[in-house]
């Protein structure tokens, strides 16, 4: 099988698309597939980290922004399959076109038609039109109703097709229910654009909470604030905060983990599978369905980022003084996520081509 898959990290945007391709993309090399990426080079990319896991990616060199581009693009969708185009040898056929990315719809799709048997698309949102074999949306409380206006691709919906390496299934076997808060882990996502890790650490400094005798910040191989959060670090105990940047022990800080503070994205459901409560926090607009749903099933509390001043303490101090809601959270999320979601996708796919 040969697959390409066009997606992207910034800054701006994050690197949840790219993670989550990476981990469809190793297991499906895993099976024998060839995959490649096709990315644009910008500032927050995850180019040399795809090469350095040995992928071929295809770069996409940035220009400034046109003045029809959109949130998600520094140029039209056309403009992006021309450029994609452009790169491809003109007899090379893919087996699938992969597409994670907000910024392409029917428009893109249909513009590479041509150069593979299938296309399959990941997303959040289902408020654009697509032209898709197969699609996946991961989300909790997806339904498949929710893209027929929009498709009529076969549609993979909820969390059971979450994509997650094979590590947090093997870290599962490890969790205990939460009881108590001892550890706390803060992982903002990727990036941390706006430097909230900062703010939160500054929180908790300044109301001396005891209770917490572990607190373990991550940062994504690309976030730009990591001597800012240091700094904030420095003001507990020695040893009580530790700052890390990249790291490829994620389940396990997460096994260890008493709480999270993170955010409302692909990472959801990586606390879900272990099994660990969230205070969630609502970075994007695109987060709310998400948070609001992690809230509703009964796992998380949830923060919008204007709101962490005034009430992150509150929250934590309600969780603090109640271990009861601790342990209900712990066992209603691994009941949401069983690890097995990359599995189920390939399946669909192998499916979709035959």
């Amino acid at each position: 099988m040969k697959v390409l898959i066009r997606a992207d990290a910034s800054l701006h945007m994050g690197t949840g698309h790219i993670m989550r391709c990476a981990t469809l993309a190793k297991e499906l090399r895993a099976q024998g597939a060839d995959v490649s990426f096709c990315c644009i080079e910008q500032a927050g990319d995850l180019t040399s980290w795809l090469e350095a896991e040995n992928f071929e990616v295809l770069r996409i060199n940035a220009k400034p922004k046109e003045s029809d581009s959109s949130e998600w693009l520094p140029w039209t969708e056309q403009q992006d399959a021309k450029l994609l185009i452009e790169k491809l040898s003109p007899n090379l056929r893919f087996d699938w076109i992969v597409v994670d990315h907000y910024g392409l719809s029917s428009v893109w799709h249909q513009a590479l038609r041509a150069y593979t048997k299938r296309i399959f698309v990941i997303d959040d949102l289902a408020n654009r039109e697509y032209d898709a074999d197969l699609l996946l949306d991961q989300n909790l409380g997806r339904k498949v109703e929710n893209y027929s206006p929009h498709t009529k691709a076969r549609v993979l919906a909820g969390t059971q097709y979450a994509l997650l390496r094979k590590e947090f299934l093997q870290a599962r076997n490890q969790c205990q229910t939460r009881a108590h808060i001892r550890h706390l882990l803060i992982a903002l996502g990727g990036v941390d654009e706006h430097n909230y890790s900062s703010q939160i650490l500054q929180i908790l400094a300044d109301n001396k909470v005891t209770e917490l005798q572990q607190i373990v910040v991550v940062l994504g191989r690309t976030a730009p604030h990591l001597a800012a959060v240091k700094e904030h670090a420095n003001r507990f105990s020695r040893g009580c905060v530790t700052v890390v940047q990249g790291v490829s022990n994620i389940a396990e800080l997460m096994v260890d983990a008493d709480l999270a503070i993170g955010a409302a994205g692909t990472t959801s459901w990586e606390r879900c599978c272990l099994g660990l409560p969230t205070i969630v926090l609502e970075l994007a607009e695109n987060q709310r369905i998400a948070a609001e749903a992690l809230v509703n099933e009964g796992v998380a509390e949830h923060l919008h980022v204007a709101d962490i001043d005034k009430r992150l303490m509150r929250t934590l101090q309600s969780l603090l003084e109640r271990p009861e809601r601790i342990k209900e959270m712990s066992t209603q999320a691994m009941k949401l996520v069983d690890g097995q979601g990359v599995k189920r996708v390939i399946t669909a796919l192998n499916e979709v081509l035959a």
